[in-house]
């Protein structure tokens, strides 16, 4: 019986700790000039705007001209994500209105970056469309240049199919497989798989893409290197 009581009372204990280190942080409901309304963790930023950290995890600035209001979170009242989707678009992901957060549901996305490795060092842009928060598809092209072949410097022209997951709550992590031709004194066929990590730049509208390859080629056989990449 006492030993019970003694497991009851360390239950009881340790229910009120866990309580007592829950976040302190006060939840507010933000309602926009759209109507798009969402709950989450506000901080106003040195330059006026405000950054929203939602009950989903997801990080979003908003300026202060696209707020219609900001009101604490009552007690017992329902807590939602949002009570209205926002607006499927197809902004560029390079507009200068912090309203929106890089982490767009859809939109265009651009990618160049170039690649320093075996055989070939080059530099590519994708054109696209970020399909979901977590996945985007587009077509790249590129030139890449053999400095292995000197004096004659072979060169081609990729045409590949390029899709990008992000992973993690984050989305720091990303996974981009490319497949497709590169177009030269022949086309031959070629695909990758690359991984790697993403810094936000820029106030958080662009992101450095920092990463590994390696796939194969009809006419090279093996390949790979690091690619170095940044989102407009």
């Amino acid at each position: 019986m006492k030993k019970i009581i003694i497991l009851t009372l360390l239950s009881l204990m340790s229910y009120c700790f866990t309580t007592m280190a829950q976040d302190t942080r006060t939840l507010q409901v933000i309602v926009l000039n759209n109507g798009y309304t969402l709950s989450g963790y506000v901080e106003t930023r040195p330059d006026g705007s405000y950054k929203v950290e939602t009950l989903d995890g997801d990080i979003l600035y908003y300026a202060p001209s696209d707020i219609e209001s900001i009101k604490k979170l009552k007690k017992g009242e329902l807590r939602l994500s949002s009570t209205k989707k926002p607006q499927k678009d197809k902004l560029s992901l390079s507009s200068n209105n912090t309203s929106q957060s890089f982490e767009k549901e859809t939109g265009y996305i651009g990618i160049v970056s170039t690649h320093i490795g075996f055989p070939f060092l080059g530099i590519q842009m994708v054109n696209g469309y970020q399909i979901t928060k977590w996945f985007s598809a587009g077509v790249l092209v590129g030139f890449g240049l053999d400095p292995w072949t000197a004096p004659y410097y072979y060169c081609c022209f990729p045409l590949q199919l390029d899709f990008r997951f992000t992973l993690g709550n984050n989305k720091r992590f990303y996974i981009a497989m490319n497949s497709g031709v590169d177009v030269g004194a022949d086309a031959f066929f070629s695909s990758s798989l690359e991984g790697g990590i993403r810094f936000p730049v820029m106030d958080n509208r662009h992101y450095f893409w920092l990463g590994l390859y390696g796939g194969g080629s009809e006419f090279y056989g093996g390949m790979g290197g690091v690619r170095f990449s940044f989102s407009f």
